[in-house]
């Protein structure tokens, strides 16, 4: 749940949002974090569970991280019988979003920039409960 929270807080776009969420239903708790940001296309989120992976972006702008906390959160979910997805709403154009070129301003569109969702899923029964 960590490394959800806080690749949300390092990725997200200066004055943007990150909105956490948990619900329990079918027997499993879900987490959904979701932030807003402007240098990510679909590529990036395919590549987000390779080991070692970080974006051109990431590096360029000495985020932290050595690429494997993505990769690490979703063994442990799978290990304990559930998952971690990602998926991005809302991409901006994709001439806009090659990674071999900086990204191209948006000129006062309309519509609202990228969001990237990861979603954790856990069985209830390996979630330890404390007392309320």
């Amino acid at each position: 749940m960590d490394q959800l929270i806080s690749n949300a807080l390092k990725f997200c776009v200066r004055q943007g949002e990150v909105t956490v969420r948990w619900a329990e239903e079918d027997g499993f708790l879900f987490l959904h974090v979701a932030n807003s940001a402007d240098r990510v296309n679909q590529a990036v989120i395919d590549r987000a569970f390779e080991p070692w992976y970080r974006s051109r972006w990431a590096v360029s702008q000495h985020k932290p991280g050595a690429g494997l906390g993505l990769v690490i959160a979703r063994g442990l979910a799978r290990m304990m019988g559930g998952d971690l997805e990602l998926r991005l709403e809302n991409p901006t154009p994709s001439e806009l979003m090659d990674q071999e070129r900086p990204l191209i301003a948006r000129a006062e569109e309309q519509t609202p920039g990228p969001v990237v969702h990861a979603e954790l899923r856990l069985p209830l029964s390996t979630v330890s409960r404390r007392p309320a």
